[in-house]
């Protein structure tokens, strides 16, 4: 529920130039890394809408359902399958496990193809993501750290961060079925007006290049 991987794209394609080789693309990142941050962040828009996508809207409709059954299983259920209206070709399956404040978010990328989030929130503000989604090389949000384990299976992932959440942590904010879109459309709004804010480190550049 969070910007990075859109920007982690917008940022490649700003410093992969394809037909350069490797050497050339890290000197280029090096040596235009603020003006490649500022690009990438200004064509990243503010807020997100979502609108109700049809289930022939997926490209991979069996591999989202294959992922989805096995958090089912687990007690999440399904909020609603949705199209992102500011971010072109990305759709997005969210669930809600109500019984243990978790929220999952099953994403399809034209680019990244498929990945999910679990995330959880805490009465402080703060969060915790565990994805299947790569590295991207940018850095986390304060406050909100993501745990990446590409290739996860969906229900040991969430078994896996259930017990590693932090036992001393703040309350855990209810997750509501009803109230998944919102979330996730504000989860963004705030992730994506940090980003802004702290802008995009020339070394943070550099690792995606």
């Amino acid at each position: 529920m969070s910007p990075s991987s859109p920007l982690f794209w917008m940022l490649a394609g700003l410093v992969a130039l394809v037909a350069l080789g490797p050497l050339v693309r890290f000197t280029l990142a090096a040596v235009l890394g603020p003006a490649i941050g500022r690009a990438a962040l200004a064509a990243q828009p503010d807020t997100i809408t979502l609108t109700s996508a049809d289930a022939d809207r997926w490209r991979d409709l069996e591999t989202i359902e294959r992922t989805a059954r096995p958090l089912e299983g687990e007690g999440f259920v399904a909020a609603g399958d949705f199209r992102v209206v500011e971010l072109q070709g990305v759709h997005v399956r969210l669930l809600a496990h109500e019984g243990r404040g978790w929220y999952a978010a099953i994403y399809e990328h034209p680019q990244a193809g498929i990945w999910f989030d679990l995330v959880r929130f805490w009465s402080d503000g703060t969060s915790v993501t565990w994805t299947t989604s790569s590295p991207t090389g940018l850095e986390d949000q304060p406050g909100h750290p993501t745990h990446r384990v590409a290739g996860a299976h969906p229900a040991e992932l969430f078994l896996r961060a259930c017990r590693e959440a932090a036992s001393g942590s703040p309350d855990v904010e209810p997750a509501m079925r009803g109230a998944a879109g919102r979330v996730f459309c504000a989860a963004y709004a705030e992730s994506m007006a940090g980003r802004k804010v702290r802008g995009i480190a020339r070394e943070e550049i550099l690792r995606v290049a």
